[in-house]
């Protein structure tokens, strides 16, 4: 299952990992910032999060190309 939780938004990170069995955290930041730095570390520690946390999705390699890509698309499509 998927849970989401946030840093400055309910439901609250610390209450959404909660969960019982094997877990990861995938972070859905554009960029490394304080909130994966800091904030995010902070909050899954105190939820007693055990799991491994991932790179957040927007440091990986593959999103400039996905984001030109859609761009592309949407001029296109507005040109046709």
């Amino acid at each position: 299952s998927v849970r989401v939780g946030f840093v400055d938004e309910e439901p609250r990170l610390a209450v959404a990992a909660r969960l019982p069995g094997p877990a990861l955290c995938l972070p859905f930041f554009a960029a490394r910032n304080s909130h994966v730095e800091v904030d995010l570390p902070e909050a899954l520690a105190e939820a007693g999060f055990p799991g491994p946390i991932l790179p957040p999705v927007g440091t990986d390699a593959a999103v400039p190309r996905i984001i030109a890509d859609g761009l592309a698309r949407a001029a296109l499509a507005r040109v046709a």
